[in-house]
């Protein structure tokens, strides 16, 4: 009985420096937990502040800086079209005036060419106002 005893006692030891143990570790996990719901608290209040910007808040766009995100410009989603008058679109254009009521004929002829800028000769001149015809004002 008495070894019984002992051992009795023997784990009843044993088991009051684990539950030592384990409230230490309790412990010292939950001042870790505290430090990081301090450090999380912190880091939010920071994000907060560097998604204000000119957008979202009555500040001026220079006080945007560089920290932060940028707005956003051009809210428009991107089209496909092109711009300006689409492929099959019928054109609106001021029609030309008669011969009759023009007050002068200007012949248009370029003195030289547009892309190596050479003198043209006179009969090249001709080709060319035959093609493109005549302008009136």
């Amino acid at each position: 009985m008495a070894e019984r005893d002992q051992q009795w006692g023997n784990a009843k030891e044993r088991l009051r420096q684990e539950n030592d143990r384990l409230r230490r570790e309790l412990a010292e996990r939950e001042r870790q937990i505290a430090e990081q719901a301090k450090r999380i608290a912190e880091l939010e209040r920071q994000l907060a502040l560097r998604l204000q910007n000119s957008t979202t808040t009555s500040k001026p766009p220079s006080s945007d800086g560089l920290a932060g995100c940028q707005r956003e410009r051009g809210r428009r989603t991107k089209s496909r079209r092109r711009p300006g008058g689409q492929p099959g679109h019928p054109g609106h254009s001021r029609p030309l005036v008669p011969i009759e009521r023009a007050n002068e004929t200007v012949d248009l002829i370029p003195a030289g060419c547009r892309h190596c800028e050479r003198r043209l000769h006179v009969s090249i001149g001709l080709q060319i106002q035959e093609r493109e015809g005549r302008f009136y004002r």
